[in-house]
């Protein structure tokens, strides 16, 4: 009986430690929140990864794309218009001038050589 109990309460703990894991639809884990606005955002990436657009109300990512170093992603919700470094980028639904849109960047992941585990 005591085994049973250990371990409900063991798989319940696991469902409660998933539960809590917070997760963005569309982005991927360990991109960060970078900045959230109601109709105008400006990002500039300190180094290279991927850069996410989300429309929070809706729950969606509307743009996505690598970014190198120093590139300035800036989002204008009253004209309509992403830009990355001044040219525009297609995003998958218009924006709203009304919008709330939260930008996401995950740096990308430098794998070091070594010669024990690449031969």
């Amino acid at each position: 009986m005591i085994k049973l109990v250990l371990l409900a309460s063991v798989l319940g703990l696991g469902v409660l430690a998933q539960g809590c894991k917070s997760s963005v639809a569309g982005v991927p884990e360990g991109a960060k929140l970078i900045q959230e606005s109601n109709s105008n955002a400006t990002f500039t990436a300190a180094e290279k990864g991927m850069i996410f657009l989300r429309d929070q109300p809706a729950d969606s990512v509307i743009y996505q794309g690598s970014v190198n170093a120093g590139q300035k992603l800036v989002v204008d919700a009253r004209a309509n218009r992403v830009t990355l470094d001044g040219h525009p980028v297609i995003t998958t639904a218009p924006l709203r001038p009304d919008g709330v849109y939260q930008v996401f960047f995950k740096a990308q992941e430098v794998h070091a050589y070594h010669p024990m585990m690449n031969p």
